[in-house]
């Protein structure tokens, strides 16, 4: 028989915990519950949902949610003015225990080498993209073999390949386990110079002493530009390869990858490689899902991809001319690319701006030839010469025509640029335009899903 009753037991687990000190990443739903606040079991369960549904998971969250954010939180609930003043004095002041390096970092994404914050610099399709990135995962073959976490993000430009690396995969959890600490670490390969991508040793180092030195700065242990030669983080560090066909020799390469993916392993417990980039269906058509990596493809947009990505902008005005887009023919396929769908909103917004109502039939042409200008031009299409522009559409249009015609399963040749000049540069702009529907498993080449041909077009660009 128990020497305690169940009062008893209560008690002491009650000033158990509200002798408890909470950490910023410690759970927000947790801290509700905490002894010292006195609260009815109904508010609790009320102030656990209403944190849920807005996405509060952390005290840190809650506590960045500032003056006014608070006080709808509390009021919303049913907080008593004296409960609402105990726990927001509790928020600002007495979350006291010191954050190990781990705590400070997660859910960050840094830049390589300074170790600022990404967000501060996200563009605006950044801003526009991310929601939507989220509301469906691409397509992608499961790795049968292996033991290195290396993930390529496929798809062609302004398919939003990098804010799904971002922000889905760099800080999803590990191979081990699905929750835990990450941070982020990114590069844009065409900011780096070549020489640091010569060989997979050079390849290897530079990246991995980047990312140390990111880490190092954002924590201030950064001196003198010295990295630490073992960082010793108990948790997962991805590293982010945007724009990763600037060097095609080396990112294409599973030898330089693995090398890579080895020399993190000096950072942290767990490191994720993630290659991102516009052509990287060509670069990496001889890495095997089967056997080398992850593989992803951006898929192209639904009506709702678009319209989570204009919730938030929710005036009158932008419902009223995301309606107008999705009822027009024409207009509605521009929206299948997540760039190209941002720059439609844009313009079909100007037209509206002063008017009660938006008419975008007389506006078609105008509206298509800006979105198309503008995708052209964030692509470096627009960079190409008028004779290379007409090689690309020509090169383009045929392995479209070849691949409806054979139905069988092969990476596309684009063979009508072959001994052009610029040949190579005017083929990774092309297959920057198409979606690539097959993948390399072993030795065989297999259809991706329930496609049937090769090669095709996002309906924005046709």
């Amino acid at each position: 028989m128990s020497d305690k009753s169940e009062p008893e037991r209560q008690q002491k687990k009650r000033r158990i915990d509200s002798e408890r000190v909470w950490r910023e990443d410690d759970k927000a739903a947790e801290f509700v519950s905490d002894a010292r606040w006195n609260l009815s079991t109904e508010t609790v369960t009320k102030c656990r949902d209403y944190l849920k549904s807005n996405g509060i998971e952390t005290i840190q969250d809650w506590r960045e949610c500032g003056d006014e954010g608070r006080t709808l939180l509390l009021e919303t609930v049913g907080f008593s003015i004296r409960e609402s003043s105990k726990i927001t004095e509790f928020l600002l002041m007495k979350i006291q225990e010191p954050l190990d390096d781990e705590q400070k970092l997660n859910k960050k994404l840094l830049w390589c080498g300074s170790g600022k914050l990404l967000e501060d610099d996200l563009t605006r399709q950044g801003s526009f993209v991310r929601d939507a990135v989220s509301v469906e995962t691409p397509q992608t073959f499961t790795r049968r073999r292996g033991d290195r976490d290396i993930r390529i993000v496929l798809g062609p430009s302004g398919s939003g390949k990098t804010l799904y690396a971002l922000n889905t995969l760099a800080l999803q959890g590990n191979l081990q386990q699905e929750s835990g600490p990450a941070v982020g670490v990114y590069f844009s390969l065409h900011q780096h110079d070549k020489k640091n991508f010569e060989t997979a040793l050079t390849t290897a180092t530079y990246i991995r002493d980047q990312s140390k030195m990111a880490i190092q700065a954002f924590l201030g242990e950064l001196h003198d530009s010295q990295v630490k030669n073992h960082l010793n983080l108990k948790m997962l560090v991805s590293v982010i390869i945007d724009e990763a066909a600037s060097y095609p020799e080396v990112m294409g390469d599973i030898n330089v990858l693995s090398k890579t993916y080895d020399e993190l392993k000096s950072i942290a417990s767990h490191v994720r490689l993630i290659v991102a980039g516009t052509g990287m269906d060509g670069i990496s058509m001889d890495l095997s899902s089967a056997t080398d990596v992850f593989k992803y493809r951006m898929q192209p947009w639904k009506e709702y991809h678009f319209e989570k990505a204009a919730e938030k902008q929710n005036t009158p005005d932008t419902q009223m001319c995301v309606r107008a887009i999705i009822q027009s023919p024409i207009l509605s396929k521009l929206i299948t690319n997540a760039r190209s769908a941002m720059f439609t909103i844009e313009a079909v917004l100007l037209i509206k701006r002063g008017y009660s109502s938006v008419d975008v039939k007389g506006s078609l042409t105008s509206i298509v030839h800006v979105v198309l200008g503008q995708y052209i031009s964030s692509n470096g299409i627009g960079r190409l010469s008028d004779k290379e522009k007409r090689l690309l559409a020509f090169a383009v249009f045929h392995e479209l025509k070849d691949a409806n015609q054979l139905k069988k399963a092969r990476f596309p040749i684009l063979n009508k640029l072959h001994g052009e000049d610029g040949e190579d540069r005017i083929r990774r702009k092309a297959l920057g335009v198409l979606d690539v529907n097959v993948e390399s498993q072993g030795n065989t080449i297999n259809f991706v899903g329930d496609h049937k041909v090769s090669v095709s077009i996002t309906p924005a660009l046709s």
